[in-house]
Formats: structure tokens, sequence, C-alpha cells
């Protein structure tokens, strides 16, 4: 699922904006990366998942951490299986 197949009723109902993925690029690289291998990121109102992508993929290319444990809250029931199931787009 993408944003763009929802109502965009729905989106406005919920206050919704999806980053898009060059936004999403940007935001991750200026956060820091970890220092440990026990890190974790929590993303708050998570959407289709376009800054967590974004932060995991830049997290897999920069470090040699074994681990990353992600915390991905979404209130939108359209949105919540598919940002545990599948690839993240936006």
């Amino acid at each position: 699922m993408t944003s763009a197949t929802l109502d965009p009723n729905a989106r406005a109902a919920w206050g919704q904006f999806f980053t898009p993925r060059a936004s999403a690029n940007l935001v991750a690289s200026m956060a820091p990366l970890p220092a440990t291998e026990d890190w974790r990121l929590i993303d708050p109102g998570a959407g289709v998942g376009s800054l967590t992508a974004a932060l995991v993929d830049r997290w897999l290319m920069e470090t040699d951490l074994p681990t990353m444990s992600v915390l991905a809250y979404e209130i939108d029931p359209q949105l919540v299986e598919p940002l545990a199931t599948e690839p993240t787009t936006a």
C-alpha cells in the first residue's frame, strides 16, 4: 500500500501527511548514528514508514552493527498491517 491509494478525505480527517522519499532521506541523513549495539528507533505516527525506512537504509549502509530495534506506531487501521508486513514506499 502507498499513500496514493488512500482516500484523500480520510487522510484529511486523520491529519495525515506522508513524507516523500527525498525528504525522508534528507531527515535520515541528519540523524546521529548509534555507537552501540543496543540501538532503538521509535517512530510515532509512522504512516507508511518512509522516515523509518530511510533511517534503516542509512544504518545498514553506514554501520556494521548487527541489530536495530524499531517500534513504529500508527493509529490508522488501513496502515497498521501493511506497515508491519510490506516494504515501505511513499
